[in-house]
């Protein structure tokens, strides 16, 4: 799944399990983004600052923070994209359907 270069990264991380699904969510969102999901040799998808490359394409990336314990990324064939999340609590929403359930 991972190169060589990349397998150092994670190694010499202080936290390596989060560097390791750093890269395994960029790699994600570009075989996503392709079309062809794992048809895609993962450790042939390049990455660097902000960008990842699979062959002669390129892919803007772009960090999403949902939570500071998981890392997520979305890859776009356009660097400038305008994101917006909308956080849905379901935890909150199953409470309200079961209160609202009368015996």
């Amino acid at each position: 799944t991972m190169n060589t270069q990349q397998w150092n990264v994670i190694l010499q991380s202080p936290c390596p399990l989060y560097t390791f699904f750093r890269y395994w969510t960029i790699k994600e969102s570009v075989v996503k983004a392709i079309g062809k999901g794992l048809q895609i040799p993962l450790k042939q998808i390049k990455v660097r600052s902000g960008l990842a490359e699979y062959g002669i394409e390129k892919w803007f990336l772009t960090k999403l923070y949902i939570d500071e314990k998981y890392p997520c990324t979305l890859a776009t064939s356009s660097p400038n994209v305008n994101i917006k999340l909308n956080f849905i609590d379901f935890y909150k929403i199953q409470k309200l359907e079961r209160s609202e359930v009368k015996p």
